[in-house]
């Protein structure tokens, strides 16, 4: 019976320092992922739909906006959840068709969307607790935009929803006490449930409280 009893304080003991120890954080994220360059491929769709010549141009990145808060549950586990946002991505042309019309064009994309992760970290005694290996999901959205005025302005948009899967690496490097900044890298897959996806290179700021 002392043996049981010894052991289950101990227990209880170790629940209270955990508890003690993990500690609601705060954040926000900035972040930059490349755009995969389509202006060949749309000048030649271009080219064969309406014959003449096209021209286009495309921005290069997309930039990400994340807010985001978390739970250090133990030395080795933090459970987070966040809120992202991205720039509009805008592709733009113009052409001349094979009847003479002049014709000027856009096309963008933005998406949004909630993600949830477990960010797994060494231990303390390691050295390397602020090194931490991330890996969830998200939900997401993508919506497009397309305008084409000619002889008269046509003008669309849809959108796209889905889930998919993240992982990646960050390391958190303390600025004080109780503030770290943050660097990542999170490589997101099935972005509004497509089969695309695309890497982000981030920075931000993660506070405890």
């Amino acid at each position: 019976m002392k043996k049981v009893f010894a052991i289950a304080t101990a227990t209880l003991i170790a629940f209270g320092a955990n508890a003690q120890q993990s500690k609601t954080y705060l954040g926000g994220e900035f972040g930059v992922s490349k755009v995969d360059n389509v202006t060949g491929d749309l000048t030649s769709n271009l080219v064969n739909a309406v014959g003449g010549a096209a021209t286009a141009t495309q921005d290069s990145t997309v930039s990400t906006f994340k807010f985001l808060g978390g739970f250090r549950y133990t030395e080795n586990v933090d459970l987070e959840l966040a809120y992202f946002q991205s720039s509009t991505t805008n592709l733009n042309f113009n052409g001349v068709a094979r009847n003479s019309v002049a014709y000027t064009g856009n096309a963008n994309m933005k998406f949004s969307g909630f993600e949830y992760a477990t960010n797994l970290r060494p231990s303390i005694t390691s050295g390397w607790n602020d090194l931490y290996f991330r890996v969830g999901g998200h939900s997401s959205k993508v919506e497009y935009g397309l305008s084409v005025t000619g002889n008269s302005t046509v003008a669309t948009s849809q959108s796209k929803s889905g889930s998919g899967t993240l992982y990646g690496i960050g390391y958190d490097q303390a600025i004080n006490d109780t503030t770290k900044a943050r660097y990542s890298v999170i490589k997101y897959t099935k972005v509004g449930g497509e089969d695309v996806g695309g890497t982000v290179y981030s920075i931000g700021i993660v506070k405890n409280f």
